[in-house]
Parts: structure tokens; sequence; C-alpha cells
């Protein structure tokens, strides 16, 4: 909760004013900086949020399904990137596929996460 909510202060204002804040903090160059971040905030938000989440796997001794979750996922990003360069030819294109995969991404490791802690919590009791 506390993390969702500093990761909103830092992050909500790049998400909603990306381009005109950039713009009026470093000048007419950096526009395009800006509509990067925004595109990349909501992504950096999530991780923000869960990164501290990915400790449970290693506690719980699911090093082998985080590596092999880790590795499909990097494989993917690169995945992403080549089909951006190739089909799209633009970067905010190819990042706005990041942020969508990245949505599901987040979801799915968090599902995951959640179900291998239901099953710790079975187990002991």
């Amino acid at each position: 909760k506390n993390l969702a909510l500093f990761g909103g202060v830092i992050f909500v204002p790049i998400m909603t004013f990306g381009p005109p804040l950039f713009l009026f903090i470093f000048g007419d160059k950096w526009v395009d900086a800006g509509l990067i971040a925004q595109v990349l905030s909501f992504t950096l938000v999530l991780r923000f949020i869960l990164s501290p989440l990915s400790n449970i796997t290693m506690a719980l001794g699911k090093n082998k399904e985080n590596l092999l979750f880790t590795s499909i996922n990097n494989l993917l990003v690169l995945l992403i990137f080549f089909v951006g360069y190739y089909f799209f030819n633009s970067i905010i294109d190819t990042l706005i596929t990041l942020a969508i995969y990245n949505l599901i991404y987040f979801i799915a490791r968090l599902r995951w996460i959640i179900l291998i802690i239901k099953d710790e919590i079975y187990e002991t009791n």
C-alpha cells in the first residue's frame, strides 16, 4: 500500500503530464523524452510496486521456477523490441507494446506469487 502511494506520487505526474512537464523543465528538445517517460512510467510503477514480492519466490524455494519465468520474460521483451523495430519502425509504438506486455506479465507474475503463497499456507496447515 505504501509503495503504491509513494510510486503514485512519483509516477502519476509523469504518466499524466510527461511531454509538457519535460518541455517546462528541460526545454523543446526534451518533449520526445517526456513522451517516452510517459509511456514507460506505467511499467515502472508496476515494477516498483511488485519488485519486493520477488523475494517471496526465493524464500519459498521456487528459484528454478522463477528462473524459467524470468528467462521467458526476457526473451519476450527482446522479441517485442525486434518486432517493434521491424514492423512498427517507431520507438513509441514499440514502448507502448512493451508497456501492454509488461502489464500482462506483471499480472501473471502476481497471480503466480499469490498461488505460491496459498500453496505454502495450505501445506503448513
